[in-house]
């Protein structure tokens, strides 16, 4: 007599073997096919632990893979589990053998098709006497009666659940999921929001390098536009109470990020500029009279503030500041008028540094929303009953934008999307019945150009947010593409992809020894960007940096000291190896810095109003060498490097009206700089974009967009 393995359960999971499904709590997880197979192949030796080479024969057994690739699978698993690689429930990593499957596993499997009768059975055969038995049930039968239980118990919960929730006023249901449905799928959707009577959504769209304003009728699906193409940038957008006229913030691309407030009608019309100066989150008060927003004079003191004022932009003044370097983001007018809940923190660090504070309008005291902190928030509003708020939010070590909602009584915090979703914009309706939103998508590669070969385009490598080239010509970059940021290798011809580090934090902005022997990147494992180092096979990580965090750039020559861009205050500084010292080396604020390949020199861009340049400074003296005056007033530096032979420095200049990128070469010793090479309107890797190779035979960009587009749920239950 023999069973078949119909399926495994473990924890709140059901693994179908023969639907090749994974079930939790009865609802199917999405998971790839390679990541059931090797799953399944853990299941089915639980309790045991698996050498590398014995998961690749089984599960890779017709392919030719690296190591990277069941890491990653492993990765996938993990994230369609919940499971925490530092705190397994499920799968344990065995330090360099393999894995092995910890958590308790029932097999389920089928009845027999055929019986042989054992002994007792034959006995009351030849006697001819009977006997009752307990009749063992089929698996169908028993997963029918276990699913009507399921319902009647969620029945009654539901039940007990609606009386509970019954006194209370907020409305917005606590999903973790939602059923989305697309306002616009062409990726350069943004900014939407919903009316607030849930029936119609605004939002900014893209095309051609113009952006325009549009209201999508979700009752016929009729799209309307209301502020035709033109050359300005959009920031944020609010509604009237009565929802017949919306406020925007915009600016033209020739002028400069100062956004300006306007109101229009939804009928459309000439918009009336009500405030100059801010940065672009808005928000109208319940009633109409006031308006809140962001204003930066980026001063030590006065970084950014909130400030106020009537409907027609009059009678402005500051509710509250933040002093250099805390920025705030957003903020939203509570539905009783009289506060407003505002994120503020900084994320140079790359640490959770980001909360929501309320601001009483009449009085300006503060109270802290939530002791929960983030790594950066892009949006937050109130609910219906000011009993809570909806953020878009990143929490290290996740990257991911996700939507929480925070109770304003308690400052709970609970994740309402999947961690592997990603969202920007938020907003609900006043009945909490609808919710829109923005998801992001980070869509950049590495490109690949030889310079000899101008009439022939880049090679795509990866998915990519920063990178460096060894001496030998192996390319070390950051990826997302695991689920987080993972430091990985791959060659120039695209082969030989490897994986180096393994973590739920971001490891990034990777940089190679002279030898070749060690990489040192960012980490923000510890809690906020430290460097970090690993030899180059990914084994023996050591922390580099305890007191100041940053993003290396270069390792000397002698194996003493990493130089690293410091994340507060965004100068030059060193640390030796050893981790005994961290030290400041050029006090000048940048968003870039490189260092010549023989360590003498620095270089960086100035931008500021008064000054647009390329600096050189000798790193032994600190005194400046060359300085090149950026002839552009509407181009800004993406990214910089030195030619291999260190005679000229290689830059990007972004024009900010066309979005066109060209790359330049600038010799040293002086001249006009050379054009290298037209790179077209696709954005920069903010992190790194730009390096060339030590032996000059290629360069590398880091180059793509950012994806958005608008999705609404509607018709949520308002008493789950």
């Amino acid at each position: 007599m023999s069973h078949i393995t119909k399926g495994f359960e473990f924890g709140e999971f059901y693994l179908d073997t023969v639907e090749r499904m994974l079930m939790r709590n009865g609802k199917p997880v999405s998971i790839t096919p390679k990541s059931y197979q090797l799953l399944a192949f853990l299941l089915e030796n639980a309790g045991t632990t698996l050498e590398k080479d014995t998961i690749m024969e089984a599960v890779w057994r017709d392919s030719f893979v690296e190591d990277g690739n069941l890491s990653f699978t492993i990765r996938l698993i993990r994230i369609a589990l919940d499971d925490d690689a530092r705190e397994p429930r499920y799968i344990e990593t065995i330090s360099r053998r393999g894995y092995r499957f910890i958590a308790a596993v029932t097999v389920i499997e089928t009845e027999p098709l055929t019986k042989e009768p054992d002994d007792a059975s034959a006995e009351l055969a030849e006697t001819g006497k009977s006997e009752l038995k307990p009749r063992t049930l089929s698996f169908p039968v028993i997963v029918f009666r276990s699913v009507l239980l399921l319902i009647v118990i969620a029945a009654l919960l539901g039940i007990w659940y609606a009386n509970e929730r019954s006194a209370q006023v907020d409305a917005f249901p606590q999903n973790d999921r939602f059923g989305w449905s697309a306002i616009s799928t062409n990726g350069t959707t943004s900014h939407v929001l919903l009316s607030p009577d849930g029936k119609n959504v605004i939002y900014v769209n893209g095309s051609g390098g113009r952006q325009s304003i549009w209201l999508r009728q979700l009752g016929s699906e009729n799209n309307v536009e209301i502020i035709p193409p033109s050359e300005y940038r959009y920031g944020g957008l609010a509604f009237s109470p009565d929802g017949n006229f919306i406020y925007f913030t915009r600016f033209p691309l020739s002028d400069g990020p100062q956004l300006d407030i306007y109101r229009v009608s939804i009928f459309g019309g000439i918009p009336k500029k009500i405030v100059e100066g801010t940065q672009g989150w808005i928000s109208v008060s319940p009633k109409g009279d006031t308006i809140s927003f962001v204003r930066c004079l980026y001063e030590d003191s006065n970084y950014c503030a909130i400030w106020v004022a009537d409907s027609e932009g009059n009678d402005q003044r500051m509710l509250t500041s933040r002093p250099r370097p805390i920025r705030i983001i957003d903020n939203a007018i509570s539905p009783d008028g009289e506060k407003v809940v505002f994120a503020a923190g900084q994320s140079n660090t790359n640490s959770n540094d980001f909360g929501l504070v309320e601001v009483d309008i009449r009085t300006g005291t503060e109270r802290i929303a939530t002791e929960e902190k983030f790594f950066n928030i892009r949006k937050v509003v109130w609910l219906a009953g000011q009993n809570g708020y909806l953020i878009s939010a990143s929490r290290v070590p996740v990257t991911n934008f996700r939507i929480w909602r925070i109770d304003n009584s308690t400052g709970d915090v609970q994740p309402m999307t999947d961690i592997r979703e990603n969202f920007s914009s938020v907003s609900v309706d006043r009945s909490g019945n609808a919710i829109a939103a923005t998801q992001t998508k980070y869509d950049f590669q590495i490109r690949l150009f030889d310079p000899s070969k101008t009439d022939i385009g880049p090679k795509v490598l990866a998915d990519a947010t920063s990178m460096a080239i060894a001496n030998n010509g192996t390319i070390y970059f950051s990826s997302g593409m695991s689920g987080n940021n993972e430091i990985w290798t791959i060659q120039p011809d695209g082969t030989a992809l490897k994986q180096l580090t393994s973590d739920k934090a971001d490891d990034f902005r990777p940089i190679v020894s002279h030898n070749g022997r060690t990489v040192y990147f960012s980490s923000n494992r510890s809690g906020e960007s430290h460097v970090w180092r690993i030899n180059s096979d990914g084994s023996g990580l050591v922390k580099i940096t305890d007191n100041e965090s940053g993003f290396p750039v270069f390792a000397s020559d002698d194996g003493e000291w990493v130089y690293f861009h410091h994340g507060r205050t965004r100068s030059l500084w060193r640390a030796h190896v050893a981790g005994i010292k961290e030290e400041p080396v050029i006090d000048v604020r940048s968003g870039r810095f490189t260092i010549s390949p023989d360590g003498r020199f620095a270089a960086f861009p100035v931008t500021d109003a008064a000054d647009r340049s390329l600096n050189i400074v000798e790193l032994a003296t600190k005194k400046p060498i060359r300085r090149f005056a950026l002839t552009s007033d509407e181009s800004r530096v993406s990214d910089l490097d030195w030619d291999p032979d260190g005679k000229s420095l290689i830059y990007i200049l972004t024009n900010s009206l066309s979005g066109q990128s060209v790359v330049w070469r600038q010799p040293v010793a002086g001249g006009e700089p050379e054009q290298v090479r037209d790179l077209g309107t696709d954005e920069i890797g903010e992190s790194s974009g730009l390096v060339y190779a030590p032996n000059g035979s290629f360069f590398c960009i880091i180059q793509g967009r950012w994806k958005h587009d608008a999705v609404v749920s509607l018709g949520l239950d308002p008493k789950p």
